[in-house]
């Protein structure tokens, strides 16, 4: 591995191998890291659901009211790393600020998802306490009741015309910082770290200066 003008590109790279070869059921499972206002740290596996090369963010979708979604509400930064045994040795650490995913985007990704993962993401307050777990099932039940989804659907299983609830949507990391590392012979592993600096337009978007890199000690 060298340096390279664009690490998206190298990113992008990887991110296709790692989903047309590796034989992981989630090769796109990525540890996000979020903190509290005072920098209590939490970290989960989430599932990078979509990368713009051009624009430079990853997507990930989630309950807002959650523990990440209300730290990210705080701090609105993130940080997330894959890791790739199968290819070697890769690591691909991300930075940057995050912010929601236009509704129309959210929506769609909504529409596509299993009726079960539709009905659980209107049902489950997520990261709250449960205390009896038999309710659960029983309120997604009544919810797919609620929206007519009879019992072939659900044995289907297919996702259904559900209306996405406003409590659940996608985030979008804005990537300002980004470690591109590969495993070495005895330790002796590459690593190169890109940085850029942003400026946030209107629409909550934002448009980066050009990258600038560093080898960094293994």
């Amino acid at each position: 591995m060298s340096v390279n003008d664009n690490p998206l590109q190298v990113m992008a790279q990887w991110l296709r191998e790692a989903q047309t070869s590796s034989a992981r059921r989630n090769p796109l499972a990525m540890a996000l890291a979020t903190a509290t206002a005072d920098g209590i740290p939490s970290v989960r596996m989430v599932l990078l659901k979509g990368f713009a090369e051009q624009q430079g963010y990853v997507n990930f979708y989630t309950h807002h009211e959650s523990r990440k979604g209300t730290e990210i509400s705080v701090t609105q930064r993130a940080a997330g790393v894959l890791y790739w045994e199968e290819f070697g040795g890769r690591q691909l650490r991300i930075e940057g600020p995050v912010r929601h995913s236009p509704h129309d985007e959210s929506d769609r990704y909504f529409a596509s998802r299993p009726v079960h993962s539709q009905l659980n993401a209107w049902v489950s307050q997520q990261s709250r306490t449960l205390e009896d777990p038999a309710s659960l099932p029983a309120l997604a039940t009544q919810k797919a009741n609620e929206f007519g989804i009879t019992a072939a659907a659900l044995q289907d299983g297919g996702p259904q015309e559900i209306p996405r609830p406003s409590h659940w949507g996608g985030y979008r990391i804005w990537i300002d910082r980004l470690e591109l590392w590969s495993e070495g012979a005895g330790r002796f592993h590459d690593r190169y770290c890109y940085t850029r600096k942003f400026e946030q337009q209107e629409d909550e978007s934002f448009v980066g200066t050009n990258w600038q890199a560093t080898r960094l000690y293994p």
